[in-house]
């Protein structure tokens, strides 16, 4: 993991010395909430989401969505484009981790890359979805890199990548849906869904949308490839 530099400038005493292993390595099982600069709804049941995670990292403007739910995140990552100096303001003490502004990922690119660690369990990425399609798109493909790890999250979907089997906890009648990005992907088969998957290829032209979970956890094996999964609450 990159060491942590000067946060705001070059006098300033932010995030000259705090690793965000530290942080981790305070917490016995390590789930980290991500919070964004996409839309974010409602901040009360999304505030209630996120105070279930050991650690809260903000990227960028997602400072602003923190401010509003109350939230004082564990660091900031980001190139700072997106927060304003009045809201920096408020937090002295809150250690920040600078990008460049011109570079070739994204913050929440180079956040995840910064603290995707054998010691984290889960990552939940919130406001990471809607307000630019571009980068909903991009943290579509984001998550493949991180195939059950690394999750979006808003007030009514949960959204991740798999490949190879699974079995995914859901309750009867929720809606669940299947989608491929990249890759077709093979020999993908189902065990408790409304509308069974026998040996299919995924593409363009085929993909499972909204099928309903029959009981309280789906099978799903993929031959080759992988899968984004949508589960609405």
């Amino acid at each position: 993991m990159a060491e942590l530099v000067d946060a705001l400038d070059s006098g300033s005493s932010r995030g000259n010395s705090v690793d965000v292993r530290v942080i981790l390595a305070a917490n016995m099982f390590h789930t980290v909430a991500v919070v964004a600069n996409g839309a974010i709804h409602d901040y009360s049941i999304t505030a209630s989401l996120i105070k279930a995670y050991n650690s809260v990292i903000a990227v960028d403007g997602g400072l602003h969505h923190c401010s509003k739910m109350h939230i004082l995140p564990d660091m900031l990552y980001g190139d700072l484009d997106s927060v304003s100096q009045e809201l920096l303001n408020e937090y002295p003490e809150l250690p920040v981790r600078r990008f460049h502004v011109e570079k070739d990922e994204t913050d929440l690119e180079l956040t995840l890359q910064s603290i995707f660690t054998p010691e984290v369990d889960k990552i939940t990425v919130f406001g990471a979805l809607e307000k630019r399609l571009d980068h909903t798109l991009a943290n579509l493909h984001l998550i493949r890199r991180y195939p059950e790890k690394v999750f979006l999250e808003n007030e009514s979907e949960i959204l991740f990548a798999f490949h190879g089997s699974i079995e995914i906890p859901c309750r009867e009648g929720q809606t669940i849906s299947f989608i491929p990005i990249g890759d077709d992907p093979t020999g993908v088969s189902s065990e408790g869904l409304k509308w069974e998957m026998h040996d299919a290829t995924f593409s363009k032209y085929f993909f499972s949308l909204s099928n309903i979970c029959l009981r309280d956890k789906v099978k799903i094996s993929v031959g080759s490839g992988d899968l984004i999964c949508s589960l609405q609450k």
